[in-house]
């Protein structure tokens, strides 16, 4: 029970780096006008294909808000890894994320690349598994 409450809680986390509704989710919303009906649920999802043009924006606004990107909108891997070690309780994240940053994933934009990343971040828990469903 305990792992597989791990495994949700994992996947929950993962997806914007948290689970539930926080203050930066709706900073981002209001910030750029999205739709909050739209895009709560898709935060709750796994994978996400690249198709989601306020999705990819609010992922963006959401890492930036995190200091994930740096001014660049480059990832700053060391953040990431910080901000997951403190919120996923597993020894797996460094493994994982470096695995991504070797992978040097690019979209066509800042948006599209985090997307990317949190997909690449997410293969990672379900290969280790970490995550069971979705």
């Amino acid at each position: 029970m305990w792992v597989t409450t791990l495994g949700i809680f994992c996947w929950t986390m993962l997806v914007q780096v948290h689970g539930g509704w926080e203050p930066e989710d709706e900073i981002c919303v209001n910030k750029l006008k999205l739709n909050r009906n739209e895009i709560e649920p898709l935060t709750e999802e796994g994978i996400h294909d690249l198709s989601n043009e306020n999705y990819n924006r609010y992922s963006e606004c959401y890492w930036k808000e995190y200091k994930m990107l740096g001014d660049d909108g480059g990832i700053l891997w060391n953040v990431v890894k910080e901000v997951l070690e403190n919120k996923l309780e597993t020894d797996e994240i460094d493994a994982i994320v470096n695995e991504c940053e070797e992978k040097k994933i690019r979209g066509n934009n800042v948006g599209e690349t985090v997307v990317l990343t949190q997909n690449c971040i997410a293969e990672g828990l379900i290969a280790k598994g970490l995550v069971f469903s979705f």
